[in-house]
């Protein structure tokens, strides 16, 4: 009987972190929805995606902007900042792009881009009927990006 153990190369590893479960244990329990949404604001004012607007409609927050600050230089639209710590030098040294956030904490949320669909991020559209004022201001035809999220907890 060989008793030896088997050996291995750092190449053996591969390393694999999910984001979302990263930040809810660095940054949990719980997040309301006016500190999601107050970083969120944040980031818009820091990236110059002026003018924005927030509010708060049946306990859905929706923030917008006259720029689409998820477009990445080659005209595309990354979602990246959802699912990924996504550095965030102009916040601060170990800042990151609030999108995670929204993500590991709010129970829905939804975006859409001028002339583009629907894109839920997180408690798909199966589970969820938004209100009738959350969806028009998702649907405005204008250049620009919103986000619409709800949390459970502050119902």
């Amino acid at each position: 009987m060989d008793n030896a153990m088997p050996s291995y190369e750092a190449s053996d590893l591969h390393i694999e972190i999910d984001d979302v479960s990263l930040i809810r244990r660095t940054f949990g329990p719980e997040i309301s929805g006016q500190q999601l949404a107050a970083q969120l604001v944040r980031d818009l004012i820091l990236t110059e995606s002026l003018p924005l607007s927030v509010d708060c409609i049946d306990e859905w927050w929706v923030v917008s902007s006259e720029k689409d600050w998820l477009l990445i230089p080659s005209g595309s639209v990354t979602f990246r900042s959802f699912k990924h710590v996504v550095h965030f030098p102009e916040a601060g040294r170990e800042a990151c792009h609030s999108e995670i956030l929204l993500s590991a904490f709010a129970d829905a949320v939804v975006t859409r881009g001028a002339n583009d669909k629907l894109t839920w991020i997180t408690g798909g559209h199966e589970r969820r009927i938004l209100p009738k004022e959350v969806l028009k201001r998702l649907m405005l035809e204008r250049r620009g990006r919103t986000v619409a999220f709800t949390l459970e907890r502050d119902r």
